[in-house]
Protein backbone atom coordinates (compact mmCIF):
# COMPACT_ATOMS: atom_id res chain seq x y z
CA UNK A 1 0.00 0.00 0.00
CA UNK A 2 1.37 3.41 -0.99
CA UNK A 3 1.87 6.19 1.57
CA UNK A 4 -0.97 8.16 -0.05
CA UNK A 5 -3.35 5.19 0.13
CA UNK A 6 -2.37 4.50 3.73
CA UNK A 7 -2.93 8.14 4.65
CA UNK A 8 -6.35 8.08 2.96
CA UNK A 9 -7.27 4.95 4.93
CA UNK A 10 -6.18 6.51 8.21
CA UNK A 11 -8.18 9.64 7.43
CA UNK A 12 -11.20 7.44 6.69
CA UNK A 13 -10.87 5.89 10.15
CA UNK A 14 -10.62 9.35 11.73
CA UNK A 15 -13.69 10.53 9.79
CA UNK A 16 -15.75 7.68 11.23
CA UNK A 17 -15.07 8.78 14.80
CA UNK A 18 -18.39 9.23 16.67
CA UNK A 19 -17.02 11.91 19.02
CA UNK A 20 -19.66 14.60 18.35
CA UNK A 21 -22.47 12.10 18.79
CA UNK A 22 -20.94 10.81 22.01
CA UNK A 23 -20.55 14.32 23.39
CA UNK A 24 -24.12 15.20 22.50
CA UNK A 25 -25.44 11.99 24.06
CA UNK A 26 -23.35 12.46 27.21
CA UNK A 27 -24.55 16.04 27.58
CA UNK A 28 -28.17 14.95 27.16
CA UNK A 29 -27.80 12.17 29.72
CA UNK A 30 -26.09 14.53 32.15
CA UNK A 31 -28.92 17.03 31.79
CA UNK A 32 -31.47 14.25 32.28
CA UNK A 33 -29.65 13.09 35.40
CA UNK A 34 -29.56 16.62 36.84
CA UNK A 35 -33.28 17.08 36.17
CA UNK A 36 -34.10 13.71 37.68
CA UNK A 37 -31.99 14.50 40.73
CA UNK A 38 -33.89 17.77 41.22
CA UNK A 39 -37.35 16.21 41.03
CA UNK A 40 -36.42 13.27 43.26
CA UNK A 41 -34.70 15.39 45.91
CA UNK A 42 -35.65 14.02 49.31
CA UNK A 43 -37.32 10.89 47.97
CA UNK A 44 -36.60 7.45 49.39
CA UNK A 45 -37.97 5.59 46.38
CA UNK A 46 -35.22 3.01 45.60
CA UNK A 47 -36.18 2.68 41.92
CA UNK A 48 -35.88 6.42 41.31
CA UNK A 49 -32.57 6.59 43.17
CA UNK A 50 -31.23 3.64 41.18
CA UNK A 51 -32.34 5.24 37.92
CA UNK A 52 -30.58 8.51 38.82
CA UNK A 53 -27.42 6.65 39.77
CA UNK A 54 -27.61 4.60 36.57
CA UNK A 55 -27.69 7.71 34.42
CA UNK A 56 -24.55 8.92 36.18
CA UNK A 57 -22.77 5.64 35.40
CA UNK A 58 -23.92 5.87 31.77
CA UNK A 59 -22.44 9.38 31.43
CA UNK A 60 -19.10 8.21 32.88
CA UNK A 61 -18.95 5.18 30.59
CA UNK A 62 -19.80 7.27 27.54
CA UNK A 63 -17.06 9.76 28.41
CA UNK A 64 -14.58 6.88 28.70
CA UNK A 65 -15.49 5.79 25.16
CA UNK A 66 -15.15 9.40 23.99
CA UNK A 67 -11.69 9.73 25.56
CA UNK A 68 -10.64 6.45 23.94
CA UNK A 69 -11.70 7.85 20.54
CA UNK A 70 -9.77 11.06 21.20
CA UNK A 71 -6.63 9.13 22.19
CA UNK A 72 -6.91 6.99 19.07
CA UNK A 73 -7.30 10.06 16.87
CA UNK A 74 -4.24 11.71 18.41
CA UNK A 75 -2.21 8.54 17.80
CA UNK A 76 -3.39 8.34 14.19
CA UNK A 77 -2.61 12.00 13.56
CA UNK A 78 0.85 11.46 15.03
CA UNK A 79 1.29 8.45 12.76
CA UNK A 80 0.37 10.56 9.72
CA UNK A 81 2.76 13.29 10.86
CA UNK A 82 5.60 10.77 11.16
CA UNK A 83 4.88 9.70 7.58
CA UNK A 84 5.21 13.32 6.53
CA UNK A 85 1.60 13.44 5.35
CA UNK A 86 -0.80 16.26 6.30
CA UNK A 87 -4.53 15.41 6.27
CA UNK A 88 -6.08 16.92 3.16
CA UNK A 89 -9.29 17.94 4.97
CA UNK A 90 -9.95 16.76 8.48
CA UNK A 91 -13.64 16.00 8.90
CA UNK A 92 -15.63 14.03 11.41
CA UNK A 93 -18.30 13.21 8.84
CA UNK A 94 -18.23 9.80 7.14
CA UNK A 95 -16.21 9.98 3.96
CA UNK A 96 -19.06 8.62 1.86
CA UNK A 97 -21.28 11.48 2.98
CA UNK A 98 -18.59 14.04 2.21
CA UNK A 99 -18.01 12.56 -1.23
CA UNK A 100 -21.74 12.68 -1.95
CA UNK A 101 -21.79 16.42 -1.35
CA UNK A 102 -18.39 17.27 -2.80
CA UNK A 103 -19.65 17.89 -6.33
CA UNK A 104 -21.50 20.97 -5.06
CA UNK A 105 -18.64 22.45 -3.08
CA UNK A 106 -16.60 25.40 -4.24
CA UNK A 107 -13.28 24.94 -5.96
CA UNK A 108 -12.04 27.57 -3.52
CA UNK A 109 -12.12 24.80 -0.90
CA UNK A 110 -9.25 23.05 -2.70
CA UNK A 111 -6.68 25.84 -2.77
CA UNK A 112 -3.03 24.95 -3.27
CA UNK A 113 -2.30 25.82 0.36
CA UNK A 114 -2.46 22.71 2.51
CA UNK A 115 -4.27 22.53 5.83
CA UNK A 116 -0.92 22.63 7.58
CA UNK A 117 0.07 25.84 5.80
CA UNK A 118 -3.27 27.46 6.59
CA UNK A 119 -2.96 26.48 10.26
CA UNK A 120 0.56 27.94 10.36
CA UNK A 121 -0.66 31.14 8.73
CA UNK A 122 -3.44 31.54 11.31
CA UNK A 123 -0.96 30.95 14.13
CA UNK A 124 1.52 33.45 12.68
CA UNK A 125 -1.28 36.01 12.75
CA UNK A 126 -1.63 35.38 16.47
CA UNK A 127 -4.86 33.38 16.27
CA UNK A 128 -5.62 30.49 18.61
CA UNK A 129 -6.37 27.34 16.65
CA UNK A 130 -6.63 23.81 18.03
CA UNK A 131 -5.35 21.56 15.24
CA UNK A 132 -6.24 18.39 17.15
CA UNK A 133 -9.91 19.42 17.20
CA UNK A 134 -9.95 20.86 13.69
CA UNK A 135 -12.85 19.83 11.53
CA UNK A 136 -12.11 21.79 8.38
CA UNK A 137 -10.08 24.81 7.28
CA UNK A 138 -9.99 26.87 4.09
CA UNK A 139 -9.36 30.31 2.65
CA UNK A 140 -12.50 32.44 2.47
CA UNK A 141 -13.65 34.65 -0.38
CA UNK A 142 -11.87 37.67 1.15
CA UNK A 143 -8.54 35.89 1.63
CA UNK A 144 -8.95 35.21 5.33
CA UNK A 145 -8.18 31.80 6.80
CA UNK A 146 -11.41 30.43 8.30
CA UNK A 147 -11.91 27.18 10.10
CA UNK A 148 -14.34 25.03 12.06
CA UNK A 149 -13.41 23.15 15.23
CA UNK A 150 -15.37 20.53 17.10
CA UNK A 151 -16.19 23.16 19.71
CA UNK A 152 -18.91 22.58 22.28
CA UNK A 153 -22.60 23.32 22.79
CA UNK A 154 -21.90 27.07 22.52
CA UNK A 155 -19.90 27.19 19.29
CA UNK A 156 -18.28 25.13 16.56
CA UNK A 157 -19.46 21.83 15.12
CA UNK A 158 -21.25 20.59 18.24
CA UNK A 159 -23.23 23.83 18.32
CA UNK A 160 -24.05 23.44 14.61
CA UNK A 161 -25.16 19.84 15.05
CA UNK A 162 -27.66 20.41 17.84
CA UNK A 163 -30.77 18.39 16.93
CA UNK A 164 -33.03 21.42 16.53
CA UNK A 165 -30.56 23.16 14.22
CA UNK A 166 -30.05 20.01 12.14
CA UNK A 167 -33.84 19.79 11.81
CA UNK A 168 -33.88 23.40 10.58
CA UNK A 169 -31.24 22.66 7.94
CA UNK A 170 -32.94 19.46 6.82
CA UNK A 171 -36.27 21.25 6.57
CA UNK A 172 -34.47 23.76 4.38
CA UNK A 173 -33.26 21.04 2.01
CA UNK A 174 -29.73 20.61 3.39
CA UNK A 175 -29.13 17.09 4.82
CA UNK A 176 -27.15 16.67 8.03
CA UNK A 177 -24.10 15.24 6.29
CA UNK A 178 -23.90 18.20 3.90
CA UNK A 179 -24.27 21.06 6.39
CA UNK A 180 -20.54 21.63 6.88
CA UNK A 181 -19.89 21.40 3.14
CA UNK A 182 -22.53 24.00 2.34
CA UNK A 183 -21.17 26.36 5.01
CA UNK A 184 -17.68 26.17 3.53
CA UNK A 185 -19.13 26.46 0.04
CA UNK A 186 -20.84 29.67 1.17
CA UNK A 187 -17.78 31.35 2.68
CA UNK A 188 -15.46 30.49 -0.21
CA UNK A 189 -17.65 31.50 -3.18
CA UNK A 190 -18.31 35.20 -2.64
CA UNK A 191 -19.12 37.78 -0.02
CA UNK A 192 -22.32 38.03 2.02
CA UNK A 193 -25.54 39.28 0.47
CA UNK A 194 -26.51 41.06 3.67
CA UNK A 195 -26.67 40.76 7.45
CA UNK A 196 -29.21 39.32 9.89
CA UNK A 197 -29.41 39.53 13.65
CA UNK A 198 -26.78 41.86 15.07
CA UNK A 199 -23.88 41.12 12.76
CA UNK A 200 -24.36 37.62 11.31
CA UNK A 201 -23.38 37.65 7.63
CA UNK A 202 -25.80 35.94 5.22
CA UNK A 203 -24.44 34.01 2.25
CA UNK A 204 -26.19 32.43 -0.71
CA UNK A 205 -25.54 28.89 -1.92
CA UNK A 206 -27.07 26.75 -4.63
CA UNK A 207 -28.66 23.53 -3.38
CA UNK A 208 -29.83 21.20 -6.15
CA UNK A 209 -30.34 24.20 -8.40
CA UNK A 210 -32.29 26.15 -5.81
CA UNK A 211 -30.80 29.30 -4.19
CA UNK A 212 -30.65 29.10 -0.40
CA UNK A 213 -29.32 31.41 2.29
CA UNK A 214 -27.20 30.56 5.32
CA UNK A 215 -26.40 33.03 8.09
CA UNK A 216 -22.87 32.40 9.39
CA UNK A 217 -21.03 33.93 12.33
CA UNK A 218 -17.26 34.03 11.87
CA UNK A 219 -15.17 35.58 14.62
CA UNK A 220 -12.52 38.18 13.83
CA UNK A 221 -9.82 35.50 13.99
CA UNK A 222 -11.57 33.24 11.43
CA UNK A 223 -13.19 30.71 13.78
CA UNK A 224 -16.67 29.68 12.62
CA UNK A 225 -18.89 30.15 15.65
CA UNK A 226 -22.27 29.07 14.28
CA UNK A 227 -24.68 29.10 11.37
CA UNK A 228 -28.35 28.71 10.61
CA UNK A 229 -30.52 28.59 7.49
CA UNK A 230 -32.44 31.76 6.78
CA UNK A 231 -35.48 32.39 4.62
CA UNK A 232 -34.95 33.90 1.17
CA UNK A 233 -37.79 36.29 2.00
CA UNK A 234 -36.13 37.56 5.20
CA UNK A 235 -35.29 41.26 4.99
CA UNK A 236 -31.55 41.76 5.38
CA UNK A 237 -29.54 44.77 6.42
CA UNK A 238 -26.78 46.05 4.17
CA UNK A 239 -24.30 46.23 7.05
CA UNK A 240 -23.93 45.01 10.67
CA UNK A 241 -25.88 46.84 13.33
CA UNK A 242 -24.47 50.18 14.48
CA UNK A 243 -25.20 51.95 17.74
CA UNK A 244 -28.07 53.74 15.97
CA UNK A 245 -29.57 50.34 15.12
CA UNK A 246 -29.95 49.14 18.69
CA UNK A 247 -32.86 46.94 19.71
CA UNK A 248 -35.62 49.30 20.82
CA UNK A 249 -38.50 46.93 21.52
CA UNK A 250 -39.30 43.23 21.78
CA UNK A 251 -42.81 41.81 21.81
CA UNK A 252 -43.32 38.22 22.92
CA UNK A 253 -46.09 37.13 20.59
CA UNK A 254 -47.13 33.77 19.19
CA UNK A 255 -47.70 33.17 15.50
CA UNK A 256 -47.70 30.00 13.44
CA UNK A 257 -44.27 29.13 12.06
CA UNK A 258 -42.48 32.33 13.09
CA UNK A 259 -41.38 34.24 16.17
CA UNK A 260 -42.12 34.31 19.06
CA UNK A 261 -39.85 37.37 19.44
CA UNK A 262 -40.93 40.41 17.41
CA UNK A 263 -38.10 42.89 17.42
CA UNK A 264 -37.95 46.57 16.51
CA UNK A 265 -34.43 47.71 15.58
CA UNK A 266 -33.94 51.44 15.29
CA UNK A 267 -36.96 52.94 13.56
CA UNK A 268 -37.76 49.80 11.56
CA UNK A 269 -40.95 47.72 11.65
CA UNK A 270 -41.11 44.61 13.90
CA UNK A 271 -39.44 41.49 12.52
CA UNK A 272 -39.94 37.93 13.80
CA UNK A 273 -37.03 36.07 15.41
CA UNK A 274 -36.89 32.50 16.67
CA UNK A 275 -35.33 31.53 20.04
CA UNK A 276 -32.01 30.63 18.40
CA UNK A 277 -31.92 33.84 16.34
CA UNK A 278 -32.69 36.30 19.14
CA UNK A 279 -29.30 35.65 20.77
CA UNK A 280 -27.68 37.33 17.76
CA UNK A 281 -29.27 40.56 19.01
CA UNK A 282 -29.20 40.23 22.79
CA UNK A 283 -27.10 38.10 25.18
CA UNK A 284 -30.03 36.21 26.66
CA UNK A 285 -29.41 33.27 28.99
CA UNK A 286 -29.65 29.64 27.89
CA UNK A 287 -32.38 29.13 30.48
CA UNK A 288 -34.53 31.86 28.98
CA UNK A 289 -33.99 30.61 25.44
CA UNK A 290 -34.89 27.07 26.50
CA UNK A 291 -38.05 28.27 28.24
CA UNK A 292 -39.05 30.38 25.23
CA UNK A 293 -38.55 27.40 22.92
CA UNK A 294 -40.71 25.19 25.12
CA UNK A 295 -43.44 27.83 25.41
CA UNK A 296 -43.52 28.43 21.66
CA UNK A 297 -43.41 24.71 20.81
CA UNK A 298 -46.27 23.98 23.19
CA UNK A 299 -48.59 25.93 20.91
CA UNK A 300 -46.84 25.24 17.59
CA UNK A 301 -47.22 21.49 18.09
CA UNK A 302 -51.01 21.80 18.19
CA UNK A 303 -51.12 22.83 14.53
CA UNK A 304 -53.33 20.50 12.46
CA UNK A 305 -52.59 20.83 8.76
CA UNK A 306 -55.71 18.84 7.85
CA UNK A 307 -57.96 21.01 10.00
CA UNK A 308 -56.07 24.25 10.80
CA UNK A 309 -59.20 25.79 12.26
CA UNK A 310 -58.93 23.23 15.08
CA UNK A 311 -55.34 24.15 15.89
CA UNK A 312 -54.47 25.61 19.27
CA UNK A 313 -54.77 24.49 22.88
CA UNK A 314 -58.38 23.38 23.18
CA UNK A 315 -58.58 22.96 26.94
CA UNK A 316 -59.33 26.42 28.48
CA UNK A 317 -57.36 25.69 31.65
CA UNK A 318 -54.31 24.55 29.69
CA UNK A 319 -54.56 27.61 27.47
CA UNK A 320 -54.76 29.88 30.53
CA UNK A 321 -51.66 28.18 31.92
CA UNK A 322 -49.85 28.75 28.62
CA UNK A 323 -50.80 32.44 28.66
CA UNK A 324 -49.63 32.82 32.27
CA UNK A 325 -46.35 31.05 31.48
CA UNK A 326 -45.82 33.45 28.59
CA UNK A 327 -46.33 36.45 30.85
CA UNK A 328 -43.73 35.13 33.26
CA UNK A 329 -41.43 34.53 30.31
CA UNK A 330 -41.93 38.15 29.22
CA UNK A 331 -40.98 39.32 32.72
CA UNK A 332 -37.78 37.28 32.54
CA UNK A 333 -37.11 38.75 29.12
CA UNK A 334 -37.50 42.29 30.46
CA UNK A 335 -35.16 41.54 33.35
CA UNK A 336 -32.44 40.27 30.99
CA UNK A 337 -33.00 42.83 28.21
CA UNK A 338 -32.63 45.71 30.65
CA UNK A 339 -34.23 49.13 31.05
CA UNK A 340 -33.29 50.42 27.58
CA UNK A 341 -35.36 47.80 25.73
CA UNK A 342 -39.15 48.05 25.80
CA UNK A 343 -40.74 44.63 26.30
CA UNK A 344 -44.37 43.86 25.51
CA UNK A 345 -46.48 40.71 25.80
CA UNK A 346 -49.22 39.85 23.32
CA UNK A 347 -49.73 36.06 23.28
CA UNK A 348 -52.34 36.05 20.49
CA UNK A 349 -51.41 39.30 18.74
CA UNK A 350 -54.11 41.35 20.44
CA UNK A 351 -53.56 44.43 22.61
CA UNK A 352 -50.03 44.24 24.00
CA UNK A 353 -49.22 44.48 27.68
CA UNK A 354 -46.12 46.55 28.50
CA UNK A 355 -43.86 44.67 30.89
CA UNK A 356 -42.17 46.71 33.59
CA UNK A 357 -39.01 45.92 35.53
Amino acid sequence: MSVEALAATVERVISLSPKPVLREAAASLEQAQATLADITLGTADPELLTATEGLGHAVNEMMEVLHACERLELLLRGYLSNLGVAPSHVTIQPASSSEAGSSRRSSGDTKASSDRELIAEAQRNGHKINSTRLVRITRAWDGRVVWLEEGDHRSGLQHLMKPERVTDFEGYGIPRDEIVGEIFDAVTRKGPVGFAGKDRAVYEVNVEGVPKRIAITISSNGYIVGANPISMSRKLRESPMSEADEVREITLRFDWGIGPFWVVIGDDVPDGYGPEEITDLLPLSDGLISAATEWNDRMQHTYDDDAPQDSGIQNPENEATWVADGRELARRLKHEAGPDVRVRYSPFGDTAEVIEM
